[in-house]
């Protein structure tokens, strides 16, 4: 627009100047000069015919042309005037309109940049609404398991007090039904009745002991499953970081290929183009041939040249030449097709090589994980069973199990109603064993320092300097078959000229 606007300026002053030109201009619109030597006298404008008719006796023709002359003289100075102050006028609104386009187009780019800044943030804020729903959802995930093992314990808690509540009624009912048949032995019976009551807390509380190692074990076996899903997500991650790199490198090898692919098509078509010129040339040939066959046929006492050659074996010479050419440059393009297969092959091979060999790695990390797991779990059930054994028969309490049953004596009873001391806690399990030292893979190229002796690192580290290797030659390779590609171009051209 403001480029426009400038050029209707510029077109309309140019046309403005002319008129003033035209109107400046010592001739009058029927061609004939003005005198530059008579008098610049005004005259009034009221000077019609009826003067003219009047001052013909009085006055020559040549004064009467003066008189006329000066008349239109002053009507188109009027005139120019005018159109002076209307040029003046057009090219003031002019200036103001071309003044409102540059402020418009400046505005239109302020408003263009805003709209810019306004989309990236708008952008910027969608991700983070994203971000923030996938971790909300995450969140009513984890509250929602919490919820469900919550109820789970409280099921649990409502069915242990239900129990509870069940044995002292019963242990009620018992009570007056032996007072009801034996009134005379109340004494025995407050004996025998406290007996069974520490006898039933006692079990209770060997339930409730249980139980809670069972919500231990649990708890550590979520714990050790937390952790290994932690480093399989890790070590997930880590793969995903190399697999994003090797597309990375296999992408640039795609565009490299597709240009030497574009490069030796480029060269074919090069190619195609001179054996068209060369089957051109031939045919000229051909025609020139016709007309010197022709002139000497009209010339008979030339006599035959020996030094050159008939036309028809040049043209065979020349065939044969075209043929050679041919499939030599056939036979070179094949060889760079198969070299470039075979590198493709060799690198593929290179890369299914690593893969397996990670696969491997992660297949022995996961057996070793696995077995450390069991073995805790193992542990962690003899030293719990070794413990509650032990405070059985520290306390003098009963221990049951499903094989064995020790009953409790008479100075266990006796000792457990004088002095019924506070149960104390189990000891808690202890960690899980740490994990054995890896063993040391043979890897080329790997450069591992004494900070980042970790499988993950070298297997980074190496698969960060195979790609780099590998884009490395296949670079070398596309720079040989371009300077290759290019010889051939040449060769063609010069043997053209």
């Amino acid at each position: 627009m403001k480029g426009l606007s400038m050029k209707n300026v510029s077109n309309e002053k140019n046309g403005s100047q002319d008129i003033v030109t035209k109107m400046e201009s010592p001739q009058r619109p029927s061609g004939i000069p003005i005198s530059k030597g008579t008098s610049k006298l005004r005259f009034n404008k009221s000077f019609s015919k009826s003067n003219d008719c009047n001052l013909n006796g009085n006055y020559s023709d040549a004064e009467l042309d003066t008189f006329h002359l000066l008349e239109e003289n002053s009507s188109l100075k009027d005139e120019k005037q005018k159109l002076i102050d209307k040029l003046t006028e057009v090219l003031k609104k002019n200036n103001d309109i071309s003044a409102q386009v540059s402020r418009l187009s400046g505005d239109l780019e302020k408003a263009t940049a805003h709209q810019k800044t306004r989309d990236v943030q708008i952008q910027k804020i969608i991700e983070k609404l994203q971000n923030e729903v996938e971790e909300k959802q995450k969140l009513q995930r984890f509250i929602e398991q919490q919820n469900v093992v919550i109820k789970t314990l409280n099921e649990t808690i409502r069915l242990h007090e239900v129990n509870q509540n069940y044995l002292l009624e019963a242990s009620r009912e018992a009570k007056t039904k032996l007072s009801g048949l034996l009134p005379g032995t109340n004494e025995l019976e407050m004996h025998s009745n406290n007996t069974k009551k520490d006898i039933l807390a006692t079990q209770t509380l060997e339930q409730l002991v249980i139980d809670i190692g069972n919500i231990r074990t649990h708890l550590n076996t979520t714990e050790l499953q937390l952790y290994e899903a932690n480093e399989k997500i890790s070590e997930l991650i880590e793969n995903q970081h190399q697999l994003e790199k090797e597309n990375e490198c296999l992408k640039t090898e795609n565009v490299n290929l597709e240009q030497v692919a574009m490069l030796m098509t480029n060269g074919m078509k090069e190619s195609v183009d001179t054996s068209k010129r060369m089957e051109e040339a031939i045919i000229q040939m051909k025609k020139r041939n016709d007309e010197l066959v022709k002139e000497n046929r009209d010339v008979l006492d030339s006599p035959g040249s020996p030094k050159f050659m008939p036309p028809n074996e040049q043209i065979s010479q020349l065939r044969e030449e075209l043929s050679k050419k041919e499939i030599e440059h056939s036979e070179r393009i094949v060889e760079m097709t198969r070299q470039m297969e075979a590198t493709i092959e060799n690198n593929f091979k290179d890369e299914i090589g690593m893969l397996n060999v990670k696969v491997a790695m992660l297949e022995s990390q996961l057996k070793l994980a696995n077995d450390r797991a069991d073995k805790a779990e193992s542990e962690l059930a003899d030293l719990k069973k070794s413990s509650i054994i032990k405070y059985h028969l520290d306390n003098g309490i009963p221990y049951r199990d499903n094989l064995i049953s020790f009953p409790p004596t008479s100075k266990q009873i006796t000792e457990a109603q004088e002095t019924q001391k506070p149960i104390p806690k189990p000891p808690p399990p202890p960690p899980p064993p740490p994990p054995p030292a890896m063993q040391k893979f043979n890897l080329p190229h790997t450069n591992i320092t004494k900070n980042g002796t970790s499988l993950n690192d070298s297997i980074a580290a190496f698969e960060f300097k195979m790609g780099n290797d590998n884009t490395h030659n296949q670079q070398v390779q596309a720079t040989e078959t371009f300077h290759s590609v290019n010889a051939l171009i040449e060769k063609y051209s010069g043997k053209e000229s």
